[in-house]
């Protein structure tokens, strides 16, 4: 687990999540580090999970299988978080959905598996080598990520999503 990209990713995806929480209004219901109690309960299985028990169950269930380490630092973050927020499979729908989105067309685009494998890491890796084209895919990836939550007609939790990624938003 000693991947610099990752504790980068990790820190701040916990500033977003935050500490504790014990929304009503949040169908996850309490969370601890971003860990639901509700959606994860294994993880909650000796009581709420220490930073310590997040940083292994964001490694094993969320880096590690998205293989987020393989990217440029950006879209692994990117790749990382939506995983987290809307699951791992559509996560990485999004990944190969934005990068068809933003590849010169004479490039092949990837068939939208939900599966990072090979062809997806170089693909998106070749793409990636000009920082305009990286920047590109990562707000498209967060577009994905901003109509999911638009699609679930949930004002609050969207508001709350939008103003910790927009400086100043909703302030």
């Amino acid at each position: 687990m000693n991947n610099a990209y990752f504790t980068r990713a990790l820190v701040t995806l916990l500033q977003r999540e935050g500490l504790y929480s014990n929304d009503p209004k949040d169908r996850g219901g309490e969370t601890a580090f971003g860990i639901s109690k509700v959606k994860n309960p294994k993880a909650w299985k000796n009581g709420r999970p220490t930073l310590e028990d997040a940083k292994v169950f964001y490694w094993d269930e969320f880096w590690f299988p998205l293989r987020a380490g393989n990217f440029f630092s950006e879209v692994g973050a990117e790749l990382f978080d939506s995983g987290v927020n809307a699951g791992r499979s559509r996560a990485s729908k999004w990944l190969q959905k934005a990068y068809n989105l933003t590849r010169p067309e004479k490039w092949k685009p990837l068939k939208v598996d939900g599966k990072i494998g090979p062809k997806t890491q170089s693909a998106v890796n070749r793409l990636c080598g000009r920082r305009s084209w990286r920047e590109a895919l990562v707000v498209a990836m967060n577009g994905y990520q901003f109509m999911h939550y638009a699609k679930q007609n949930d004002h609050h939790h969207i508001r709350g999503w939008l103003s910790k990624r927009v400086g100043g938003y909703g302030t």
